[in-house]
């Protein structure tokens, strides 16, 4: 049956839920929700795949994306990326295009025929197809990107809840500081500076 792919919940969760899922269907149960573990990288990638996998991988981590199970698709991405990287390299060794020569039966020369494009182009083209459909699934182009709404740390700032406090709320209580020993203290106090003016 055809039509759109359903996305990830956590990409739902992330665009700030605009399908207005209830908190049920977003956290329930029946929802697999995977641990938020980097995947170990398969064996036998390309260098440049590999190298794209490191790149990408804290970026993926960064806005909460990036499961255990993101493995083979983070893979099939970087494999892509490995792709356009070597096609780019041979148009730019060979070309956009070439033309290609025949030998010609009367005289046995080869003489010049018609021109035709790089084989190159189209396995560049068709690797950025594959990039871009995962870079879309993982929330990194810029219009999945603008949808996102990455979550800010869970740690609360002491001095933004101190300031932030409803009237009325007793101060935040503070520890009394430590007692200094007086042979800790250095030779260039304030006291001694005082003296020496």
């Amino acid at each position: 049956m055809g039509g759109r792919r359903p996305k990830p919940l956590a990409i739902h969760q992330l665009n700030g839920n605009p399908r207005h899922f209830s908190k049920a269907e977003l956290n329930g149960a029946d929802n697999p929700q995977p641990d938020l573990i980097e995947p170990e990288m398969p064996k036998g990638m390309p260098k440049a795949a590999r190298r794209e996998w490191r790149r990408i991988v804290p970026l993926l981590k960064e806005i909460n994306v990036l499961s255990k199970v993101d493995g083979l698709a983070l893979a099939a991405y970087c494999r892509a990326h490995s792709l356009v990287e070597q096609a780019a390299k041979e148009i730019e060794t060979g070309g956009l295009t070439f033309r290609v020569m025949y030998e010609d039966e009367d005289s046995g020369k080869m003489v010049p025929g018609e021109i035709k494009a790089n084989p190159a182009v189209g396995i560049y083209m068709n690797a950025m197809k594959v990039m871009k459909s995962f870079l879309i699934e993982f929330g990194l182009t810029p219009a999945s990107r603008s949808k996102l709404k990455v979550s800010k740390s869970s740690e609360a700032d002491p001095m933004a809840n101190y300031l932030n406090r409803k009237p009325g709320t007793p101060p935040i209580p503070f520890a009394a500081p430590e007692p200094v020993d007086p042979s800790e203290m250095s030779a260039d106090s304030d006291e001694e500076k005082d003296k020496e003016s």
